[in-house]
């Protein structure tokens, strides 16, 4: 490359209509294509997108300061658990060689061969959800709160209740022959 910077050949079969080689494409793309275009996205400052060959060697990624050229995936849980089993889905993981645990979606190429992954930092991506979780935590409290409380109160009037019952049955069972209820002016 005239910068001075890794590029990406990309090749094609060309077929005739019989069925017999017609030729090849060949187009190399450097990274500052990539660069460029993933820049004009406008993506949050922690997300990273990387094009990544089947076999598990990292082609490029954005942003440029976090590509590590030659990277070899192959052997991390991105290819054992995620790439190898589905062609596409999402993950917690932990690039080699940095900190922090992203939450990387992938998804496998065919033709081209290749799998690209979007990534954010865990905690940058669920900040907002934390965010709006606290105060929807705390509601859910209070009104668990409330239920236990009320539950309470429930139980108090149903055993005064049970209580206040018991008391009249057991005066009605053991009366001898009746009880009159009779206001004080003799009514």
């Amino acid at each position: 490359a005239d910068d001075g910077r890794p590029e990406i050949t990309v090749t094609a079969r060309m077929q005739r209509p019989d069925g017999l080689f017609g030729g090849g494409i060949v187009g190399v793309i450097g990274f500052k294509y990539f660069e460029q275009f993933y820049r004009s996205l406008g993506l949050a400052t922690d997300a990273t997108l990387a094009l990544v060959d089947t076999d598990g060697t990292m082609l490029f990624r954005f942003p440029v300061e976090r590509f590590k050229a030659g990277l070899s995936l192959a052997d991390t849980a991105l290819f054992a658990e995620g790439v190898r089993r589905a062609p596409s889905g999402s993950m917690r993981f932990r690039y080699p060689r940095e900190d922090g645990v992203r939450i990387v979606s992938y998804r496998a190429h065919s033709s081209p061969a290749f799998v690209v992954t979007v990534s954010r930092d865990t905690d940058a991506l669920l900040a907002g959800w934390r965010q709006k979780a606290w105060p929807l935590a705390a509601l859910v409290s209070a009104a668990l709160l409330l239920v236990v409380l009320i539950g309470r109160v429930f139980l108090r009037t149903a055993r005064a209740r049970f209580d206040v019952e018991s008391r009249y049955q057991a005066t009605f069972e053991q009366a001898a022959v009746g009880i009159a209820h009779a206001a004080p002016d003799g009514r």
